[in-house]
Formats: C-alpha cells, sequence, structure tokens
C-alpha cells in the first residue's frame, strides 16, 4: 500500500513538474531573422538619408539660383548688364544728335535703355528701345512697329504727364511729335506711348495744324483722337480729358547726349548709366 502511494506521488509531481515548465525558445531561427532584417534596416535608413541629402542639395541649388537671379535683379547689376552691351544699343545713325535714357516704362522691374536720334530741319526723332532680358543675362531689342520714314514722337524731354490703368497695369507717356514744313506750316500730335510685353505701342490722343497763308493769315484746326474737332486751347490740356479716369502723376526722364559712347571707359559709362537711371522717375 505505502509503495502504491509512493508510485503516485511520484508520478503527480513529474506531471507537475512538466507542466511548469516553459516552450524553449528556438534562438538559432530568432538570431538567423535578426540577421535578415538587421541588413535590410541598413540598407532602408541608407536610401533614406541618400534621398534626404538629394532633397538638401537641390534645395541648396534653388536657393543659390533664386540669390543669383535676385542679385541680378538689382538696378545696379542690370546698369552693369546694360553697359556691358553697349555694342548692340548704341545709336549708329548719322546727322544727328543722340540721346540716352534708363527707364522701366512698363514697370517690371526690368531696366530699359533708349536710344533716341534728333535731328533735320523737321526736328525729327527715331528711337529704338531695349529691355534686359527675363533671364537678366542679356538685352533684348523692343518691337517698334512704326513704317520706315514714319515720324516718331520726340521723346527727348525731361518731364511729361502719365497716366496709369489699374485694371491693365500699363502707364501711358504722353509725348507730342512736331513737324514743320518750312516756315509756314507746322503739325502738331500727342501719343500715349507705352510699353507692354516687349513692344512699344501708342494711341493716338489729338493733333493740331498752324498753316499760315501768302498773307500770313494763320489757320489752326485741330481734332482729338477720335476725330472730334476741338479747339487749340482744348489740344493743349487733351490728354487730361483723353485719359481722365486713370491715375496721373508727372514722369520725369534724365537724358544724356553721349557722343562715341563705344568709347568710353565702361567705369565712366556705368556712372552716366546711374545718373540717369537716377533721374527717372514719378512724382
Amino acid at each position: 500500500m505505502h509503495k502504491r502511494m509512493l508510485a503516485l506521488l511520484l508520478i503527480s509531481g513529474t506531471i507537475l513538474t512538466a507542466c511548469g515548465k516553459e516552450e524553449p525558445q528556438n534562438t538559432e531561427v530568432q538570431q538567423s531573422t535578426e540577421k535578415l532584417q538587421s541588413p535590410i534596416e541598413e540598407l532602408t535608413t541608407e536610401a533614406d538619408q541618400e534621398e534626404r541629402d538629394k532633397e538638401a542639395d537641390t534645395e541648396r541649388t534653388e536657393e543659390t539660383q533664386e540669390e543669383a537671379v535676385g542679385d541680378a535683379k538689382d538696378s545696379q547689376a542690370q546698369i552693369q548688364l546694360i553697359a556691358d552691351c553697349v555694342d548692340e544699343w548704341a545709336a549708329t545713325g548719322d546727322g544727328g544728335t543722340n540721346f540716352y535714357a534708363i527707364t522701366d516704362l512698363d514697370g517690371n522691374g526690368r531696366l530699359e535703355i533708349i536710344a533716341a536720334t534728333c535731328g533735320g530741319t523737321g526736328l525729327y526723332t527715331y528711337s529704338s528701345f531695349y529691355e534686359v532680358n527675363e533671364t537678366y543675362d542679356g538685352i533684348d531689342a523692343c518691337d517698334y512697329p512704326a513704317e520706315e520714314g514714319e515720324s516718331q514722337p520726340d521723346i527727348v524731354m525731361e518731364q511729361v504727364n502719365s497716366y496709369f490703368d489699374e485694371d491693365t497695369g500699363i502707364r501711358y507717356f504722353v509725348f507730342e511729335d512736331v513737324l514743320r514744313n518750312g516756315a509756314a506750316e507746322v503739325y502738331f500730335s500727342k501719343q500715349g506711348l507705352y510699353l507692354e510685353h516687349g513692344v512699344v505701342a501708342s494711341v493716338p490722343v489729338a493733333s493740331m495744324s498752324k498753316v499760315a497763308d501768302e498773307n500770313g493769315e494763320l489757320t489752326v484746326t485741330a481734332q482729338d483722337g477720335m476725330g472730334i474737332d476741338i479747339t487749340e486751347s482744348e489740344y493743349d490740356e487733351i490728354e487730361d480729358v483723353f485719359f481722365g479716369k486713370l491715375e496721373k502723376r508727372d514722369a520725369f526722364f534724365q537724358w544724356m547726349n553721349l557722343e562715341q559712347v563705344t568709347d568710353m571707359e565702361k567705369d565712366e559709362l556705368v556712372e552716366a548709366l546711374q545718373t540717369s537711371y537716377n533721374g527717372f522717375g514719378f512724382n
């Protein structure tokens, strides 16, 4: 009986001991998995870092490009550029006096240089316009769709009326063209000149003629831009009526009479161009 009880106790202890044991882990499989995961994690981390480095390089490149463009947009840098391109804009016409002015007629921040030649008994003026290009690394000749020999406004003026259209962003500069046919005939015309998208254009504001007959009797006739008859006094103030709803401001130009401009020292030319730009503005 005692032997039986002892056997039962031994069997029960064995069962309990077996139930209390934890399942042994397969450490070799775990280590193998860890070995597989570790290189993958390292590759992923390296790829992420490379991507971040590329993005950082791209950002630095873009910032450098923006800084370069920003520096080029500076008015002094643009004036230096215009001076470097002097062979492109220097007037070559003979028989007249050459004038130059730095402006920003369209207000887009890219400067222009105007080359105007004045001369002849009829006081004619022929003008060419050049604007710093969009990449700030050169200048472009502006289109000026005037017919060959067509009279252009006498643009070499120190002060003119200007009118700004907020809806279109266009600023009109009112210049007058004067043509003489001997002493007995004088013709006047006012034009609203403007620059838009690299094209110089103008709108007719008014015209007037003064013609003397053989007895010296003077006849004055005038019309507005629509062809409606107006008086001489109305002609004198016509731009305020024509552009009446637009913002009016006085526009100032600093013209330079530079002969042999291509032979000037570069520093001297830059200084002259800067002086001209300093004289351009509105009041």
